[in-house]
């Protein structure tokens, strides 16, 4: 079987790097893109297995990504989780409503992040497997 793969889309190094420091237990494949230009041009090239998406994107924001990623049939069922620093009700109600099936504001909490990995996957990570 095929090693899981991550998609994260974030224009912050720090929230890229906290990021893959949560997910990297999961032995996952993690691909990074800073910007939504540059994750819609991987999103045509190879479907991820999840995505980690912010909003707040520079050249095509997270809410484009988010829309083309539901209304493409080859990607529509992928899980995403948006993270974003714009967290306000109004923006996770959004967020969800547009077909993200977790909201995280920042700052997060990484295990609540890592629960949410691990559901939407349906996987434990390798250093907790037996």
């Amino acid at each position: 079987m095929s090693r899981q793969r991550i998609l994260i889309i974030e224009d912050d190094a720090a929230t890229r790097h906290l990021c893959g420091q949560i997910l990297k237990p999961r032995g996952a494949e993690l691909e990074f893109a800073e910007d939504g230009a540059e994750a819609l041009e991987m999103l045509k090239q190879s479907r991820p297995d999840l995505i980690l998406l912010d909003i707040a994107l520079p050249k095509v924001d997270g809410w484009q990504i988010l829309e083309s990623v539901r209304g493409n049939a080859d990607t529509a069922d992928v899980p995403i989780i948006v993270i974003t620093a714009h967290g306000q009700g109004s923006v996770a109600e959004r967020a969800l409503h547009g077909g993200a099936d977790r909201f995280f504001e920042k700052p997060f909490w990484p295990p609540e992040l890592s629960a949410a990995v691990d559901t939407l996957l349906g996987t434990v990570p390798a250093d907790c497997q037996t």
